[in-house]
C-alpha cells in the first residue's frame, strides 16, 4: 500500500480533460512558460494521515538522477524520462508533501535543464506514462543517517 496520493496542480486558465492528469491542447501549440501549453506539469505527492514522505525514498522508474549539489529545500533532479518530458524535479515541501515538476521545455534557470527542444503538440493524442516508485513511512518512526566525507 502506497499510503500517499498524487494530484495535479491545476491552473484556472487551462482546459483539462476527463481526469486531473489529462490536458486538452491544440495541434502545433509549443510548450512555453505561461503559454496555452505550459512548459511544466506539476504534481503533488501527499502523505496519507499518519504517514510522512522523504524525497530520498522516491524515484522515476528508468530515469537517471542528475548529480545536483545539496539544496534547500531538499530536491532531486532527473533526466531520461519518457518523451516529451525533458527533465523532472522533486522538491520536499514538507514532511507530508513532495512537489514533482515535469519540464516539457528547457529551463536555463534550473541547473542541468538547459538542453533539448520545446515540446510541440502533434495532430494526434499523446498518452505518456511517468512511473514513480516510492513509499510513505509511518510518521515519527524512522531515522536516516547521512555520512559526508569532509573536503
Amino acid at each position: 500500500m502506497a499510503n500517499y496520493t498524487i494530484t495535479r496542480s491545476t491552473e484556472t486558465d487551462h482546459t483539462y480533460g476527463c481526469t486531473q492528469f489529462s490536458t486538452i491542447q491544440t495541434e502545433d501549440q509549443v510548450a512555453v512558460d505561461g503559454g496555452p501549453l505550459d512548459s511544466t506539469v506539476v504534481w503533488d505527492v501527499t502523505a496519507d494521515q499518519g504517514f510522512s514522505l522523504d524525497i530520498e525514498d522516491f524515484s522515476f522508474t528508468g530515469a537517471t538522477q542528475l548529480n545536483v549539489p545539496a539544496t534547500v529545500p531538499v530536491s532531486t533532479s532527473w533526466e531520461n524520462l519518457p518523451a516529451p518530458i525533458l527533465y523532472a524535479k522533486m522538491v520536499k515541501v514538507s514532511s507530508v508533501l513532495i512537489r514533482v515538476t515535469l519540464y516539457l521545455a528547457p529551463d536555463a534557470s534550473q541547473p542541468g535543464f538547459g538542453g533539448g527542444n520545446n515540446f510541440v503538440m502533434p495532430s494526434t493524442d499523446m498518452n505518456v506514462t511517468v512511473p514513480i516508485e516510492g513509499c510513505a513511512k509511518i510518521a515519527g518512526h524512522s531515522m536516516r543517517f547521512w555520512f559526508n566525507e569532509p573536503s
